[in-house]
């Protein structure tokens, strides 16, 4: 932890963002987290390192942080981020069902068994983070602020008798922290990708993924949250930077 710590720097009095990238595999979350700006704090629990190293070799101002237990979490990196003393501008989550996994390994009783009070304490330690991170975004005069960017995997929630889907694409978490965890961001999009032929005088002469997210919830069953964005937009920080600066014009 300590190569994360830093002097206060003077800042700019202004609020950052939180925002949360849901989606299945493939559809550009991690890579959308990962044009947020400035130097990049990376708690990163998925196995996959192929979209990272990309931006690695590309020069991205990424530090990747690995915590050995919760512990560790709990008495040095939350109270370091309640402190600002973090030295970052973007602190990314990367992804909340593989943490939340790890979290609940974290948790368990022995033999890996659960019961209610350690399902309990399961959530408090998912709140007590996200908390911490959410909160981070807001300014304080003469300290840094942080944008909280977390990525999720989705799955579908059914009734009791796994008939009928209640929810779509929600976030895939242990512990009941689902309920929760949209309403800690500002903004909440659902990534997809779409393959869109090529044509050439009539004739198919290729095919190019497009990644783009929605804003808005494209059915009854699923759940999106924004401010100032169309109801499709593209997920890089870039994009999402003109389409709020658009919305103020």
């Amino acid at each position: 932890m300590d190569t994360l710590v830093f002097q206060p720097v003077e800042h700019i009095g202004t609020d950052k963002r939180s925002i949360l990238y849901k989606g299945l595999s493939g559809v550009g979350k991690t890579h959308n987290a990962l044009t947020w700006p400035g130097k990049k704090l990376l708690l990163y629990f998925d196995r996959n390192m192929e979209t990272i190293n990309t931006f690695i070799d590309g020069g991205a101002d990424l530090e990747r942080y690995e915590p050995k237990d919760w512990k560790e979490i709990d008495t040095q990196f939350i109270p370091a981020i309640e402190h600002r003393e973090l030295k970052c501008e973007t602190i990314i989550l990367d992804t909340l069902d593989t943490f939340s996994q790890w979290l609940a390994g974290e948790t368990e009783g022995p033999g890996g068994k659960m019961n209610i009070d350690l399902w309990g304490k399961l959530k408090r330690r998912h709140r007590a983070l996200f908390s911490a991170l959410a909160s981070s975004i807001q300014f304080r005069e003469g300290l840094p602020n942080y944008n909280f960017v977390c990525t999720t995997h989705v799955q579908d929630f059914t009734d009791g008798n796994g008939d009928t889907i209640l929810a779509r694409r929600q976030p895939k978490t242990e512990g009941g922290f689902r309920e929760e965890v949209e309403g800690m961001f500002d903004t909440v999009l659902l990534c997809q990708s779409e393959v869109k032929t090529k044509m050439d005088k009539g004739r198919k002469v290729g095919a190019e993924k497009l990644y783009f997210c929605h804003s808005v919830a494209p059915t009854s069953l699923d759940s999106c949250k924004s401010k100032g964005l169309p109801a499709r937009v593209g997920g890089t920080y870039p994009e999402l930077l003109d389409a709020w600066k658009g919305d103020k014009k």
